[in-house]
């Protein structure tokens, strides 16, 4: 297992709406790997798109309804390179833009 960060928000929208816009932002700067849903529950798997830099990330994002407004959004990114650098500076900064994407 490598440098990760994990963050966990309570977001104020229906799941369907949440994993629509992340799919959209997403896509424009990662690559999505996997993509399962179910009605209660989603799983979504990217990784960047960048392949000569040693800031090479996967990123798993879990989407739990917990009611028809509000969605539990979980992000986890982690560095996979071999040549991962030591901070989770550029980790973090992917789970907040995928955040960001979340709650325009």
């Amino acid at each position: 297992m490598g440098i990760h960060v994990e963050e966990k928000r309570l977001i104020s929208l229906p799941k369907f709406l949440c994993e629509e816009r992340l799919l959209t932002f997403a896509k424009r700067e990662y690559e999505l790997k996997n993509h399962v849903q179910d009605k209660k529950e989603s799983l979504i798997i990217l990784k960047t798109k960048t392949v000569l830099t040693a800031k090479e990330q996967r990123i798993t994002i879990m989407l739990n309804e917990k009611d028809e407004k509000s969605t539990e959004v979980t992000i986890r990114s982690e560095m996979i390179s071999n040549i991962a650098a030591r901070k989770t500076t550029a980790i973090q900064n992917s789970v907040d833009r995928l955040f960001n994407g979340i709650e325009i």
